[in-house]
């Protein structure tokens, strides 16, 4: 099922059907709030692709009053099983109790993605796997939260880069629980809660 008029992305199964929704063409979220009663999020349309009996999609911000659509575009949308919202600065915090699969899509104008990269810790970024080429690319990397010594909240952020050097990032707030916690869900992820985060530094 496909459908729109949340002004939200995001992908559940409703009683056993795939349902994806997608962001609105103005941007802006109703949230009954005074005085203005929405919330300023990125406009867009989401493109579809179908083959090989698999439907993909892809989230494409557009232009935003007098500001232009970006030219590279990165999104984390996947985080294991749970999807991580948006259109941003909208996201669904992530909470991690075992190895769990990133998945991101990137996009570029007149130019072609060359890599795409994964970071929890400053300065230290992860090749991520190309899986998919088409108007946008896909990509993949596995997350193992046992690799790190740390326990708690992280800023999960991707970044990729085009052939003429451009860069576009996503970050997505998570947080590694215990190892001794993956028994004990039924998931290796669940989302939580739809907050409001962006990154206000270029993090190399």
């Amino acid at each position: 099922m496909i459908t729109g008029h949340w002004h939200r992305n995001g992908e559940w199964m409703v009683n056993g059907i795939p349902l994806i929704n997608t962001g609105a063409l103005c941007g802006w979220q109703w949230n009954g709030t005074p005085p203005h009663y929405c919330f300023p999020v990125r406009p867009g349309y989401r493109l579809f692709w179908f083959g090989d009996g698999k439907l993909r999609s892809f989230w494409r911000e557009g232009s935003y009053w007098t500001t232009p659509a970006p030219r590279v575009q990165v999104t984390l949308v996947w985080i294991g099983p749970a999807h991580t919202g948006g259109p941003r600065p909208q996201v669904r915090p992530i909470d991690i109790f075992g190895r769990v699969r990133l998945k991101a899509k990137a996009y570029a104008v007149k130019d072609k993605i060359v890599k795409v990269e994964w970071s929890l810790v400053k300065g230290e970024w992860l090749p991520m796997e190309q899986t998919f080429q088409g108007i946008w690319s896909e990509w993949e990397a596995e997350l193992d939260p046992t690799k790190f010594r740390a326990t708690g909240e992280f800023t999960c952020i991707v970044r990729a880069e085009t052939a003429k050097g451009s860069k576009a990032y996503d970050a997505v707030p998570i947080r590694l629980s215990e190892r001794e916690c993956s028994a004990r869900t039924s998931a290796p992820s669940q989302e939580g809660r739809e907050m409001v985060f962006e990154l206000f530094y270029l993090p190399e």
